[in-house]
């Protein structure tokens, strides 16, 4: 059923991008301070914060209004965000689509990024039945849905937000802002509420002072879940090294939070993103699998241990960006058999060079 799925995807792929062709324009995309802009980008967590420094860099040149696209698994990481003026959720099947389509051709936007690293059946359809000036994006397989393109970076030695940051030079905007943009960085903003509840919370735990490992345990699906003897033999590490830590888990994996370190009050878990990423920024270093975690630890210049699967890709590895990291990377297709004692090799210098910076700051 699977490879019938897959067939008809790509029979529909080649008729939206044989009938949805636009000329190429070779000038820039001409941006000015409240030209309405619309971006688009679906999929998860991570998927969403990765734009965001290409979101701000837009915004500072061009003073555009910006509206995003998003669905359901990542539309909150737009959320009170300066940079972002309006977010739309985008709501599967033709029903959902087709109200999505009359919404965006009657609301004047000038232009168009798509803002996917890859190629997307659904974004594609949508793209063929815009009526809108500028369509611009990466190079890829549906460049023939674009009036604007440029080339794609290497994904096998750039990292995806400095391929995202690649748009830019599509845009000529004449919106002058001091301070534009010299070092990127992924941009989400915790409500006040969420920051006061975890200064209460990190300082009924902690005194403020103490080196404090946040540990991770949750990831997209189970393949990134290292297992619990393994996090288990983690904390009994930090234990004996006498360094605080935290668990850190989605509410899904309370349980197996409890499994690891049974009857601790070192777990935090919370429904609310905008907590979690405040926890996040509280704590000195990150132990965790390749998630949106680690992108929300480069957010605060946390350094990061992270645990990645790179299976059957040659893509670079989403790393932390623009902070301090070191990590195992297996190309297996979950990280069960990444060994307890190799993790070690490699963490122990790292925490304990991070600890000497803990302790001369």
């Amino acid at each position: 059923m699977k490879k019938i799925e897959i067939f008809f995807k790509r029979l529909f792929l080649r008729w939206i991008l044989f009938s949805g062709r636009r000329k190429k324009s070779d000038a820039r995309v001409k941006l000015s301070k409240g030209d309405k802009v619309l971006c688009i980008r679906l999929n998860r967590i991570g998927d969403a914060l990765v734009v965001t420094p290409f979101l701000h860099h837009l915004k500072l040149t061009t003073g555009c209004e910006i509206t995003v696209l998003a669905d359901r698994h990542n539309h909150f990481v737009f959320r009170n965000n300066p940079d972002i003026d309006n977010v739309i959720i985008y709501e599967k099947g033709a029903e959902g689509t087709g109200k999505l389509l009359k919404k965006i051709n009657n609301s004047g936007y000038k232009a168009v990024f798509d803002l996917h690293d890859d190629v997307s059946v659904t974004v594609s359809y949508i793209l063929k039945k815009l009526k809108v000036h500028y369509v611009a994006g990466l190079r890829r397989a549906n460049a023939q849905l674009f009036t604007h393109v440029i080339d794609k970076p290497d994904s096998t030695k750039i990292h995806v937000i400095d391929r995202c940051l690649r748009l830019i030079e599509l845009v000529d905007g004449d919106h002058k802002v001091d301070g534009l943009l010299t070092t990127p960085s992924i941009r989400y903003f915790p409500s006040k509420e969420d920051i006061e509840n975890v200064n209460r919370y990190f300082a009924d735990k902690f005194t403020g002072s103490e080196f404090v490992v946040g540990i991770n345990i949750s990831a997209g699906s189970m393949a990134r879940y290292w297992g619990t003897e393994n996090f288990k033999k983690l904390v009994e590490y930090l234990k004996e090294k006498k360094i605080e830590y935290l668990l850190l888990c989605s509410t899904r994996d309370i349980k197996l939070s409890l499994e690891i370190d049974p009857y601790s009050e070192r777990t935090y878990y919370t429904p609310g993103f905008g907590e979690f990423c405040a926890m996040v920024g509280k704590i000195n270093l990150l132990f965790s699998p390749d998630t949106a975690t680690v992108h929300l630890a480069s957010i605060y210049n946390i350094p990061v241990f992270g645990l990645y699967v790179k299976y059957a890709t040659e893509d670079i590895i989403w790393y932390p960006y623009n902070t301090r990291y070191e990590a195992i990377v297996t190309s297996s297709p979950t990280l069960k058999d990444v060994k307890f004692l190799k993790v070690m090799e490699k963490f122990d210098p790292f925490l304990n060079d991070e600890l000497k910076r803990h302790e001369h700051s």
